[in-house]
C-alpha cells in the first residue's frame, strides 16, 4: 500500500523533529499489512480440508504484525538491536504505538494517524528512567523502615489509653483519697 499524503507529511515532520539513526528515520509510521519478516519457528502445514499434514521448524516469511487485524497505521521506533533471535532479517524497527483508541481496559476504534499523537508517543519513548544507585536504595529503605516504626507506634498508642501509657512510663499515680499530700515526681526530688 502506498503511503497516504498525511502519513508522508507526518513522517517528514518526525524526521525533522527526531532525525535519523544509522541512516534510517528514528521514528516512522507504517501500514502493518505491508510489513513482513523472516522468522525461524515451528509451523503447521495443512491441506485444503484443514487437515494437518506436517509440523516443521524452518525460516518462513510471515506478517510482522499478525495481531493487528485488520491492518492499520502503526508508529515504529528504530532500535539498535533485536532481542528476538528468531527473526532472521530484522529491519531495525520495533512497534511503538498503534493508532487505535484505548479506554483503559480494551481497544476500540482505529484512529487516523495524527502528528500530535505521534509526537507525544515519540517523546514519551525517549524519556529515560533514572538509574538506581546504592544511596537512593538505602534512603528509600530507611524511609520505609521509619514509616513502619511510626505505624507500629501509632497502632500501639491507639490500642492503649493515654492513662495506661502514663502509668507504664511512671508519669501517673493513683490516689485513694486518704492523703491530701500530692506525690512528687522522682524527677523533681532534690538530690
Amino acid at each position: 500500500m502506498s503511503l497516504d499524503p498525511i502519513v508522508k507529511h507526518i513522517n517528514t515532520e518526525l524526521i525533522r523533529e527526531f532525525g535519523f539513526v544509522y541512516d534510517k528515520p528514528k521514528f516512522r509510521i507504517i501500514w502493518t499489512g505491508d510489513q513482513f519478516e523472516k522468522r525461524l519457528a515451528e509451523y503447521n502445514d495443512f491441506d485444503g480440508n484443514k487437515i494437518r499434514i506436517r509440523t516443521v521448524t524452518e525460516v518462513r516469511e510471515v506478517p510482522k504484525y499478525p495481531y493487528v487485524n485488520p491492518p492499520w497505521w502503526m508508529l515504529e521506533r528504530r532500535m539498535k538491536s533485536s532481542a528476538d533471535e528468531s527473526i532472521k532479517n530484522w529491519n531495525g524497527y520495533e512497534p511503538l504505538y498503534l493508532f487505535r483508541h484505548f479506554d483503559g481496559s480494551d481497544y476500540g476504534d482505529y484512529l487516523p494517524p495524527r502528528l500530535d499523537m505521534a509526537l507525544v508517543a515519540c517523546k514519551m519513548s525517549l524519556v529515560r528512567k533514572e538509574k538506581r544507585n546504592y544511596e537512593m536504595d538505602k534512603g528509600e529503605f530507611e524511609d520505609k523502615e521509619d514509616r513502619k516504626e511510626k505505624d507500629i507506634f501509632e497502632q500501639v498508642k491507639d490500642m492503649t489509653s493515654d492513662l495506661a501509657h502514663h502509668f507504664h512510663h511512671k508519669e501517673a499515680v493513683i490516689m485513694d483519697g486518704s492523703s491530701s499530700e500530692l506525690p512528687v515526681s522522682p524527677n523533681l526530688v532534690e538530690k
